[in-house]
This record gives C-alpha cells, sequence and structure tokens, in this order.
C-alpha cells in the first residue's frame, strides 16, 4: 500500500492531468468507430452501468490507442475504482494524444 504521501501526489498529478485536458478535447479528431464507443461509454455512464462503460472505453481503444476522449474517460472511470496508477496512464495518453 503506498504511503499517504505517494497518494496525494498522485490525486495531484490526476487533478493537473485533468485540467490540461479540460483545455484540448474539444478539439480532437478521430475515427468514427472509436467515437462512437466512446459515446456508448457516456451513455453506460449515465446509466450507472460501469462495466459497460469501461467495456466501451476499452474497446475505442483498442480501435484507436491514442484516442484522448476514450482515455479521458476511461482514466476517470478508473480513478473512481481506486486504481490510480492506471488512472494516471491514461491522462497521460489523453494529455499527449492531443
Amino acid at each position: 500500500m503506498p504511503a499517504v504521501g505517494s497518494i496525494d501526489v498522485m490525486i495531484h498529478t490526476i487533478r493537473c492531468l485533468a485540467a490540461a485536458l479540460s483545455l484540448t478535447l474539444a478539439t480532437a479528431v478521430h475515427a468514427a468507430p472509436a467515437d462512437d464507443a466512446v459515446a456508448r461509454g457516456r451513455d453506460a455512464l449515465k446509466a450507472m452501468d460501469m462495466v459497460a462503460a469501461m467495456t466501451a472505453f476499452d474497446a475505442a481503444l483498442k480501435d484507436d490507442p491514442n484516442h484522448a476522449e476514450a482515455a479521458y474517460e476511461r482514466g476517470v472511470l478508473l480513478m473512481k475504482m481506486g486504481k490510480l496508477q492506471e488512472a494516471i496512464a491514461d491522462f497521460t495518453t489523453a494529455t499527449v494524444s492531443n
């Protein structure tokens, strides 16, 4: 288990990456199948179906590994699940991809 200070650093990193993403996601252009999968994932989130949401975001990233919106959305979901290292990786992908 990471030390409390390490968790604070990870949470701070996640917040910084999320802020950077908010500036860049609006201009993303991606393939339609990945966009459709992201839309399905967002719909699943609205329905509180986390398994379907994760499946959809995974599918989007399989189709387009650099899909910024899919990486961001999956990162948020992973963060809520307490998987901070994986969330940071997705937020990094989203930031670099855009």
